[in-house]
């Protein structure tokens, strides 16, 4: 077929086929994997440091806090929580490691099966920021 046509007219078929083909292009380099957030530095203990306006902020660790609500990320999916031993919150607290399940969903969100004082229970986080020391998520119910 290209050879039919003069050379003008190879320009013009050869700069559609790339308009074309560009966007879908884009898009294919573009798609993220389940986890943009590196992982290196979503990995580890986290610690809750503060919580303000449905933002929790936690600051990472070398250990749990005993008397502090916290989590680990562990690469191979699990994670492990340190929350409340029972239903009462008022202080002082207990706290109690839970093993559970982390997986991403999205590229800023991760689905938590994790077990607690009354059972299971299922929830998302989303990733408002991380870095090597400092996380900022919102849970999702």
């Amino acid at each position: 077929m290209l050879k039919r046509l003069d050379r003008h007219q190879k320009n013009r078929f050869k700069y559609l086929i790339f308009c074309l083909f560009l966007p879908i292009l884009f898009v294919t380099s573009c798609t993220k994997s389940a986890m943009e957030v590196e992982a290196t530095s979503l990995y580890g203990t986290w610690i809750e440091n503060n919580w303000d306006e449905g933002i929790q902020e936690l600051v990472k660790s070398s250990v749990l806090d005993t008397h502090k609500y916290g989590f680990i990320i562990k690469p191979n999916g699990r994670f492990i929580e340190y929350a409340n031993s029972g239903d009462c919150a008022t202080p002082p607290i207990s706290y109690t490691k839970y093993e559970g399940r982390w997986k991403a969903i999205s590229a800023d969100s991760l689905h938590i099966d994790v077990g607690y004082w009354n059972g299971q229970i299922s929830y998302d986080i989303k990733i408002i920021s991380v870095d090597l020391k400092k996380l900022q998520i919102k849970r999702v119910y």
